[in-house]
């Protein structure tokens, strides 16, 4: 079953994703740092930074996808579609951007300190 584009689920599920995923990696770099910290002179670029980032770009990644999609069919809705339809795609470009924002450190940090 396919969800149309229109439908009100798209107003939130940017959010919905970027939420999951954010309790996904820092849960999950808690977790990795309690089963096998890496040395403590390894800095940012380590296996629980580099595990984390690859999910975080493709979020990234398929939220552009969705806010492009939603802004192009935009240009052919109907007044009342095409506001759900660009609110949507605002939706999904703030939470690309908020991914990326919280994604960043990855590459600068260490994650067990």
């Amino acid at each position: 079953m396919k969800v149309s584009r229109a439908h009100p689920w798209h107003l939130v599920a940017g959010f919905v994703i970027w939420a999951t995923w954010f309790v996904f990696t820092y849960g999950g770099v808690a977790v990795a740092c309690q089963l096998a910290k890496p040395a403590a002179g390894a800095g940012p670029f380590n296996w629980i930074n580099l595990s984390f980032l690859i999910p975080t770009f493709l979020i990234v990644i398929y939220l552009g996808i969705c806010a492009f999609k939603s802004w192009r069919v935009a240009a052919n809705a109907e007044n009342e579609p095409r506001f759900l339809l660009r609110v949507a795609a605002t939706s999904y470009l703030a939470s690309a951007i908020s991914t990326l924002a919280v994604g960043i450190p990855l590459l600068a940090m260490a994650p067990c300190i």
